[in-house]
């Protein structure tokens, strides 16, 4: 008898943390879920710090596409293990001159203005958001990527 209360136990308790899944979810329809999981996964891949990062991010996800853990768990675990390289201004300068190009061709592969170029060289500013994402693209596999 006691076998068989600690066999159904486990049951009951799984079915409640399933529960406590979807409801952390947002109480999305099972669809919509199904789908902003498939998006996140596809938007974090292969942005790891390094190999190893690359590894437990992979069995994390793993984790995450088998209900082990909720989406919000998921995106906490990717700020602490995702790569977002802030640039300074000898990083960028360094990039633009590894590329061989001026200040305002760099600009226009880029998409925005010679003058904020020149302020990220100087230090004035500092690039953010997707501005960062390219000039780490580019640093990684040249400018050939922006063409």
């Amino acid at each position: 008898m006691k076998n068989e209360r600690k066999s159904a136990q486990p049951a009951a308790s799984v079915k409640a943390g399933a529960k406590r899944r979807k409801m952390t979810a947002g109480a999305m329809p099972g669809h919509a879920l199904k789908q902003e999981r498939a998006s996140y996964g596809a938007r974090t891949a292969g942005k790891a710090r390094s190999a190893a990062f690359a590894s437990i991010h992979s069995a994390v996800q793993d984790l995450h596409d088998a209900d082990g853990i909720d989406l919000v768990t998921m995106r906490n675990f990717d700020q602490a293990c995702l790569s977002d390289q802030a640039l300074n201004a000898q990083d960028v300068r360094s990039i633009r001159r590894s590329s061989g190009v001026s200040q305002s061709v760099f600009a226009r592969y880029l998409g925005t203005s010679e003058s904020t170029v020149k302020q990220w060289e100087s230090g004035a500013k500092q690039p953010s958001g997707m501005a960062r994402t390219l000039l780490n693209a580019v640093r990684k596999h040249g400018i050939a990527v922006l063409s």
